[in-house]
This record gives C-alpha cells, structure tokens and sequence, in this order.
C-alpha cells in the first residue's frame, strides 16, 4: 500500500516537473499558450466565436463597434464606400474614416461575419485582442530581457493591464494593440541598433503603421507620440551619435 501510495503522489510530481521542463525548452510556446488561457478567463463566460453574448448593454458602444465588422464585408460586397455611409445618420451620412470603424478587422473577419454573425467575430477579436497584444510585448521585451519570467510579466501588463480590461469590454479598436510594440521595436532598430537592411525595416515599419492605421488611427497617433518623445529624448542624450546614424534612419 505505501508503495503505490508513493506513487500516486509521485506521478503528478513528475508529470509537473516535466511540463516545467517543456516549458523551459519552449518559454515563447509556452508564454503564448499562458496568455490564451488568460484571455480565455477574462472573456468569461462569452466563449472565442460566441455568437450570442455581448459584453455589455446593446446601448453602449459595443454595438457601434459590432455594426462596423459588419459594414465592412457589406460595403466591399457591395461596391459601397468604405470610409463614407449615408445608410447611417441618413441623409447626412457618417465620415468613417474619421469614425472607429476598424475596416482591417473587418476584413480579416469578413468569412466569420458573413457564415455567422458580426457577434461571433467581435467576440472573436476580443480573445485574440488580449492575448496577441500580450504576446507582441513579450516578443519585444524579449529583444532586451535574457530572463524569460521577466519578458512574460512584462507582456502580461501590456496585455492585461486595467486600460486593456476596462476598454476590453467596450471598445475593440482601443484594446486591438499587437502593432504598437512592434512599430516601437522596429522604430528602435531603425534609428539605435540599425542591425537589419534599411529598406528591409522601412518597409516592415510603413506595413505596420498603415495597418495599425486602419484598426485605429487613434492608437497610431498616441503610438507617434510616444515614439516622438523617445526620439527626443534619445537625440539629446547621445547628440554626438545623431550625424552618423542619419543616414540610415532616414
């Protein structure tokens, strides 16, 4: 009886310690695979492609936002205007392109939309919000941090931070947020450590703000000024490497 006593308490320990060692051998599996389960809790109980939830009342904004993943595939099937609408607000219509109308998330969730509901997509988009915005920080902090455990705390308050779950439940243009570490990170490649092809990242950079542009050119303008503020700041500190790293960065 002791010995098979002993082993069942063994076996969990060793299967614990051999997730541990996986984990180990895959730290960025493993860091995205934690923040999906994350998400998942956070969502709860709407489900990734939930059909029939909303996060909140109909009357708050979320609606706004559910009508606009749906505009998106209506307008291009249509041959309608993406950036202008009279179908609301009639007859003065409505400026999207000044509006949160998210037209690159539309797009990619346009099949779901259409064989299921622009609520199934939004619910959709809200899962992945978190944990691929979680993730893209941690691929960045990666770049600088040798210790894993601190680029995954780190990812885990870009991505779950009090903004992303206060906005997380309403507004899905202001918590969608992958792209502005990464516009951050090449920003910093580009102008400090200039170790990839110029054109290689310039180009990489324009796809990044112009799809960033097209989830939400609020997010980009706050991203600009940030990056403006660093740039500043990093002129000033080292002045006397700006002559030789111009070149490249422009």
């Amino acid at each position: 009886m002791d010995t098979e006593h002993l082993s069942l308490v063994d076996r969990p320990i060793a299967a614990l310690r051999g997730l541990l060692s996986w984990c180990q051998q895959h730290p960025n599996t493993s860091a995205l695979g934690l923040y999906v389960v994350i998400a998942l809790t956070a969502n709860m109980p709407i489900y990734p492609g939930d059909p029939s939830s909303l996060s909140t009342s109909t009357t708050y904004d979320i609606a706004q936002t559910t009508w606009f993943l749906t505009y998106t595939p209506f307008a291009l099937a249509h041959g309608h205007n993406l950036f202008y609408t009279d179908i609301i607000n009639f007859p003065g219509g409505v400026n999207l392109a000044q509006n949160t109308g998210m037209p690159l998330l539309g797009l990619i969730t346009a099949p779901l939309t259409l064989l299921v509901s622009p609520v199934a997509s939004l619910n959709l988009l809200r899962w992945s919000a978190f944990f691929l915005s979680a993730y893209a920080a941690y691929w960045v902090f990666r770049r600088f941090a040798k210790w894993v455990p601190a680029a995954f705390l780190g990812g885990l308050l870009y991505g779950f931070s009090p903004y992303m779950v206060t906005q997380g439940s309403l507004h899905l243009n202001l918590t969608f947020v992958p792209l502005p570490p990464l516009i951050l990170y090449l920003l910093f490649e580009i102008c400090v450590l200039q170790q990839k092809r110029a054109a290689r990242s310039g180009l990489l950079l324009g796809i990044l703000v112009i799809a960033q542009f097209y989830i939400s050119a609020e997010v980009l303008a706050t991203t600009a000024v940030v990056a403006f503020i660093a740039a500043f700041y990093l002129t000033f500190l080292n002045i006397h490497e700006v002559r030789r790293r111009f070149f490249h960065a422009t």
